[in-house]
């Protein structure tokens, strides 16, 4: 959406997102979700138009609340 809050888009798929976090310079989303129906979660990444989503993990395991690694200033 706009920074004034109008013109909401909906980037992922219904239901079974979460923990979306925001790169540094707002052009990625990293997300947990479990989508492909494995029983746990996998983390996945995508651009802020809601395209080009890429699952990042395949594991048996959890995989949780992703967050972007900041390089010291």
């Amino acid at each position: 959406m706009r920074a004034d809050g109008t013109r909401p888009l909906q980037v992922s798929k219904l239901g079974g997102s979460f923990n979306p976090a925001w790169s540094p310079d707002g052009r990625k989303l990293l997300f947990d979700s479990n989508r492909h129906g494995s029983g746990t979660t996998d983390v996945y990444v995508m651009n802020a138009d809601g395209k080009g989503e890429r699952r990042l993990t395949r594991s048996a395991k959890y995989n949780a609340s992703p967050d972007w690694q900041r390089q010291p200033s």
